[in-house]
């Protein structure tokens, strides 16, 4: 059977309107991928049932970023529209065909059980972190104020001892009035040699 070339213009449509799907990215310039084109040309005609077809990665870049490509050959199996296998490398004649076993003896059905499963569960971690980015965004006024709230004893603290010092200067000029008066007092009373007499 011949090896396709696949496009962004026929892509989608030869993955979904065929059963099994074995696609090798290469580029002209890389030797492993010349090396292993017979070998993927060979696997084609003992595999009539499967479609074995290229991507040139410097001519359809945009694929090749699409799947993640970052070294070639890579070798990307298609079956029902579920990526089976996806490795970097070439492989030997016995083990892509041993791949290609694999694929075809698998429970489809378990397969999209399983596929579909772990679609809800990545929908589900995205669902629940934008969740817990809405409920950090929504606490964190709240935890704003309860911030300013529990900073605002400290600044009292620090407004508290100006305040106590004027209050005890204040205290203490007013003891120090009222022991000068007496001590007039005294004096007037007493001896004509009182010290605070100079005093007003």
């Amino acid at each position: 059977m011949a090896v396709l070339e696949l496009t962004q213009e026929n892509f989608e449509a030869t993955v979904t309107g065929n059963k099994m799907v074995i696609i090798d990215f290469w580029a002209p310039w890389c030797g492993p991928c010349k090396s292993f084109a017979p070998v993927f040309e060979a696997a084609s005609e003992k595999h009539p049932d499967v479609v074995f077809a290229k991507v040139n990665s410097d001519d359809e870049q945009a694929l090749s970023g699409h799947f993640g490509i970052r070294s070639i050959p890579t070798l990307m199996l298609f079956r029902e529209q579920i990526v089976l296998f996806q490795q970097a490398g070439a492989l030997p004649a016995s083990g892509l065909d041993n791949v290609l076993a694999q694929a075809k003896a698998l429970d489809m059905d378990q397969v999209r059980r399983e596929h579909e499963a772990r679609h809800r569960e990545q929908n589900e971690g995205i669902v629940g972190l934008e969740h817990r980015v809405q409920q950090q965004e929504r606490r964190q006024p709240i935890v704003d104020q309860q911030h300013r709230q529990a900073r605002e004893p400290e600044r009292k603290r620090h407004r508290q001892p100006q305040h106590d010092q004027r209050q005890h200067h204040g205290a203490h000029h007013h003891a120090e009035q009222q022991l000068l008066a007496g001590e007039r007092r005294r004096c007037r009373l007493g001896s004509g040699l009182c010290p605070h007499q100079g005093r007003r």
